[in-house]
């Protein structure tokens, strides 16, 4: 068995993260740390991502975005969800 993960240990991506103060989404840097790969049964395999700061937050692929402006993108899409 072959596992490719999208991401490596020490890349940078971003993540959208809710900002308390304003209520509204904003991207956010982060570095993967941390990769747990978990294999099961009939060849179900779970990729997770660990950053510092949020060693119990685990983060599957399709939450990350390789660019600040990816990440902006699904941040607005979230933030004009949120005042309808």
């Amino acid at each position: 068995m072959k596992i490719e993960t999208k991401y490596n240990v020490g890349d940078t991506v971003w993540i959208p993260k809710l900002d308390r103060g304003s209520g509204i989404y904003l991207p956010e840097e982060k570095n993967i740390e941390e990769i747990a790969i978990y294999i099961r049964k009939k060849s179900n395999i779970n990729i997770i991502y660990f950053f510092p700061l949020l060693p119990f937050n685990g983060f599957d692929a399709d939450e990350l975005y390789a660019t600040k402006e990816e990440c902006q993108e699904v941040c607005d899409k979230k933030n004009k969800m949120g005042r309808r």
